[in-house]
């Protein structure tokens, strides 16, 4: 497991690496509630391209940081997601509150 982080201006891109699940579940909370400035007016990028699985502690690590955000105002983005997780994510309707972007 291996989390690493860059902000540029208001947007931070997060780079994710293993099974994002439990493993990451204090250093994920703890990137995004310490970053300055207003939740809301932050823009996440999350980088599934070396996730190999996704649990439902990690989903609910992404339910968090919506809600940190502002619920419906967050602008979070999910790149990178390989298929298998692009299925749970769409079974779990993240689709609906998240822009996903699959792996190319």
């Amino acid at each position: 497991m291996d989390i690493k982080f860059d902000r540029v201006g208001d947007c931070v891109t997060v780079y994710l690496e293993g099974e994002f699940g439990l493993n990451f579940s204090d250093e994920f909370q703890d990137l995004f509630t310490s970053q300055d400035g207003n939740p809301a007016d932050l823009e996440y990028v999350i980088d599934f391209g070396k996730v190999t699985f996704i649990s439902s502690v990690g989903a609910g690590l992404l339910l968090r940081l919506r809600k940190h955000c502002g619920d419906s105002a967050a602008k979070i983005s999910l790149i990178n997601v390989g298929s298998r997780t692009l299925e749970l994510l769409n079974v779990l309707n993240f689709d609906k509150m998240f822009d996903i972007a699959p792996a190319k």
